[in-house]
């Protein structure tokens, strides 16, 4: 398997702190066997809302942040760059 990553430990429901006023709580927070952490949202629906967390997370986000919409594709979020991969 191509890309396939281990898992070595996950937690949900995670209070993450983007700025002193702005709290997000994302989906899940995965930790791989190489030491990478990430964030893993599923959307069903796109808010304004999170909309803007989306924009402080490029920002203030501490890991990459990695989006899976209901038509199955994912986005991840990091460093200012989006990659999308259908």
């Amino acid at each position: 398997m191509v890309g396939a990553r281990l898992v070595l430990w996950w937690l949900r429901q995670v209070p993450i702190d983007l700025t002193e006023d702005d709290r997000y709580r994302v989906d899940f927070v995965v930790c791989y066997t190489d030491g990478i952490l990430e964030a893993i949202e599923v959307k069903g629906m796109e808010t304004e809302a999170f909309r803007r967390i989306r924009r402080l997370w490029l920002k203030y986000g501490p890991f990459p942040l990695k989006i899976v919409k209901k038509n199955r594709t994912t986005e991840t979020l990091w460093d200012g760059e989006t990659t999308a991969i259908e």
